[in-house]
């Protein structure tokens, strides 16, 4: 019995010692084309940071935020020499997986014309990323949200959210912006289960285009935890 238990012990070893771990998914990076159509610039953090990260200030809704902070960095940008810096603590899954930076001080609040908003993002930190966009869009304290894209470690350019399709607002489905034309605030987010890390913002831009959206292949399913949610 003691030699069988020692050969067992041994081909267990061996098998530890020889199995390969599966590797990682691989989450490829998004680098659309341009997209073609009307644009306007709304942010190159060229003027001087108007972002907030959200940090504690939503604690009394019992809904930690973990961004915490939001500043300006010249060691990477896509329009001009600077780009938006965003540090965000740890999102487990016991947290409420939201990491969100705000900027009230927008240059146009009639966004009628515009159907998507298109962003570069650099993800420097160690994991993808998932990211969405909501806005403020009336005098309520009410967000609608586009649906999460997920972004690959690196360089992510003309990153398109679609303002006019899978628009959520509280978690329910809603067919459009109730008010375009009075955009109070834009957020920008990042949600889901991640290590924490930072991210580099850049180049936001409103367009209408006729070009047909990618495919949504890079759509993680969002988790229920990680909605935006009225205040």
């Amino acid at each position: 019995m003691l030699l069988k238990a020692v050969l067992i012990t041994s081909v267990l070893a061996l098998i530890s010692c020889t199995s390969t771990p599966p590797a990682p998914i691989e989450i490829p990076c998004i680098n659309n084309p341009e997209p073609k159509g009307k644009a306007f610039l709304l942010e190159s953090f060229e003027e001087g940071n108007f972002w907030q990260a959200v940090k504690d200030s939503w604690d009394k809704w019992e809904t930690h935020n973990l961004s915490l902070k939001a500043e300006i960095s010249k060691d990477w940008a896509t329009k001009g020499k600077a780009s938006g810096l965003w540090k965000f603590d740890a999102m487990p899954k016991e947290s409420s997986m939201q990491s969100s930076f705000t900027c009230e001080s927008l240059l146009k609040n009639d966004w009628t014309p515009y159907n998507e908003i298109v962003i570069d993002f650099n993800n420097i930190s160690e994991d993808p990323l998932q990211v969405n966009v909501a806005v403020q869009d009336s005098l309520e304290w009410k967000w609608t949200a586009t649906q999460p894209l997920l972004l690959g470690k690196g360089e992510n350019k003309n990153v398109r959210f679609s303002l006019v399709e899978g628009l959520e607002s509280d978690g329910l489905p809603v067919e459009a912006l109730s008010h375009a034309d009075k955009i109070q605030c834009l957020m920008i987010q990042v949600l889901g289960e991640n290590m924490g890390g930072q991210i580099m913002v850049d180049n936001i831009r409103l367009i209408k285009t006729d070009d047909p959206l990618p495919s949504a292949s890079s759509e993680p399913e969002a988790d229920p935890k990680s909605k935006t949610k009225s205040k």
